[in-house]
């Protein structure tokens, strides 16, 4: 009989008279101002209960915001408004600006797992789970009046930043040759999620001296800086209004996304990756050889018409060059492929020198360079056909107006004795993904006003192999020796993490595999450190190496 009179009584004393219901509005941000300025954002009402009072209550409220990875943000104990809220039985109180505010003033909070300066000059809230929660006390008693949480909370929302803007031109170190008056487009994707307010800020700044790192130079750039403006769209053209760019200068560059209304956030400060290019003289595609300017003027030939001789422009044969660009690992065994997907990439023109005599296979090629061979010059190396951007599967298309010939162009006593050369295209990937892929062992050779499929161009991986040795803590040494006998630790678990978003199709997928082991990551690790993804998860084994 005591049992359950306990669990009545215990029921009773937790029965309060108001009740606290919260709903936070989309889109989230990582700024709490946002929260605490907008009127529509924090939608919070108390509900004086029927039946559980009499009296009128006078009622001040707390808040907090809690993250899943342990973040939390919470009213200082003991911090009452000037006024308290007034409630008669049965009365429903819908919260106003001022109430949230004052609620969640900076001067009131208290701060774990993350700083003020983090939250009011920094990016904010990191990505990860968030709830805000309220509960009501007795503004004379401080005594509880609502339930704690999960009363009085919202249901979890996601604050997640954006990715920053790609450049998408022109490439990362490129050399550009010069132009009279200047024309130079520098473009950039838009990030996926960026609001269609998006602005852009475009910052160039002159590299002094040019092999400087460009990083530091453009973090360290003097103001006001060598140029900078603001759109709205993903492209400028940098022409004669702007400041002259110096032939044989190298000028470093990055775009910055921000969203006018602070509403959202985006990685890095929204700030590209940093990258550069050389406002090089005309025909020198290469330090060292001097190659005529490639002109897009159509060949001529001389005709008699009527007995006048004239030139008459042969016509122009364009032609496609498609395939699909996929990745693959090097490792032994390793087969699978996956499409490279959302990479820029180029097709240019090469040199390749193979055995004399025998056909322009991959197991013929010495090498095949983006520079003239000694044995064999050729003006046309280095000339890039075209530019293209593979899609979610990997799929590409070049379009090329006016292509050289391909083939063989020199051998058999003209060129290095024993070996043939042949002009080819080859398919570079460029930045941000030529950090994590070789460019594809595919040699072509396309032919005027004929489309060639190249099928599954494959490019490996840029793959290392990591080995993990866990030791004792060599101020623990000998205990821990004690313990286990033996000062190799097996059976120790290893996690490989990645802190990225993997929505940006950039990193190549099973990147982190086991050795000797098929990839495979349990569910219940993947997301076992909030903020990181768990690719890779092992044990040592009896050395104490995985």
């Amino acid at each position: 009989m005591i049992i359950p009179f306990l669990t009545i009584y215990s029921a009773h004393a937790q029965e309060y008279p108001l009740r606290v219901n919260l709903v936070v509005a989309p889109p989230y941000s990582p700024k709490i101002s946002e929260y605490t300025s907008n009127p529509n954002k924090i939608l919070a009402t108390v509900q004086y209960l029927p039946g559980t009072g009499s009296r009128a209550l006078q009622v001040y409220l707390t808040g907090e915001i809690s993250g899943s990875s342990g973040i939390r943000i919470y009213t200082r104990p003991g911090h009452r408004p000037p006024q308290p809220l007034n409630l008669m039985p049965g009365s429903i109180y819908r919260l106003n600006l001022n109430n949230i505010q004052d609620i969640f003033s900076t001067s009131q909070l208290v701060y774990m797992g993350i700083t003020e300066q983090e939250i009011i000059r920094g990016n904010g809230l990191p990505d990860d789970d968030y709830t805000i929660c309220l509960r009501a006390y007795d503004y004379l008693t401080n005594q509880p009046l609502s339930d704690e949480d999960p009363a009085g909370c919202c249901p979890p929302f996601p604050v997640t930043s954006i990715e920053p803007p790609v450049i998408t031109q022109p490439f990362c170190g490129e050399e550009i040759t010069a132009t009279s008056p200047q024309n130079l487009i520098i473009s950039w994707t838009r990030p996926a999620g960026a609001p269609v307010t998006t602005r852009y800020k475009l910052q160039v700044i002159e590299v002094v001296p040019g092999t400087h790192n460009i990083q530091n130079a453009f973090n360290s750039a003097a103001q006001p800086i060598f140029f900078e403006t603001n759109t709205n769209t993903t492209a400028f053209v940098y022409g004669p209004a702007q400041p002259a760019l110096v032939k044989g200068k190298t000028y470093a560059f990055a775009v910055t996304a921000y969203d006018p209304a602070r509403h959202h956030n985006f990685r890095n400060s929204g700030q590209s990756e940093v990258c550069s290019f050389i406002w090089k003289s005309g025909g020198m595609m290469f330090p060292g050889f001097d190659l005529p300017e490639i002109s897009d003027e159509p060949v001529v030939r001389p005709v008699n018409i009527g007995g006048v001789n004239m030139e008459v422009p042969l016509p122009l044969l364009p032609s496609k060059v498609f395939g699909k660009l996929v990745y693959r690992y090097s490792d032994p065994g390793e087969n699978q492929k996956f499409p490279l997907a959302a990479a820029t990439i180029k097709l240019v023109v090469g040199h390749a020198r193979v055995f004399k005599g025998q056909p322009l296979l991959p197991g013929n090629v010495l090498e095949h360079l983006l520079q003239p061979h000694n044995g064999c010059d050729d003006p046309e190396v280095g000339r890039v056909l075209g530019v293209a951007t593979t899609d979610s599967e990997g799929r590409f298309t070049f379009n090329i107006l006016n292509s050289p010939d391909f083939g063989k162009r020199c051998g058999a006593g003209t060129g290095e004795m024993g070996y043939d050369h042949y002009r080819v295209a080859l398919i570079l990937i460029e930045a941000p993904h030529r950090n994590f892929y070789f460019n594809p062992d595919v040699l072509l050779m396309p032919e005027k006003g004929k489309d060639l499929n190249a099928g599954d161009v494959i490019a490996n991986v840029r793959s290392c192999q990591i080995t993990v040795t866990t030791l004792p803590d060599k101020n623990l040494s000998a205990d821990l020796t004690n313990a286990v006998g033996t000062q190799k630790l097996s059976t120790i678990n290893v996690y490989l993490l990645r802190k990225i978003d993997f929505s940006y199709q950039l990193f190549p997928l099973n990147d982190g595999k086991i050795k000797g082991q098929q990839h495979q990551v349990d569910e219940s690790v993947k997301n076992k450190f909030p903020g990181f993804s768990v690719v890779a998860h092992g044990t040592t084994g009896p050395d104490g190496t995985l």
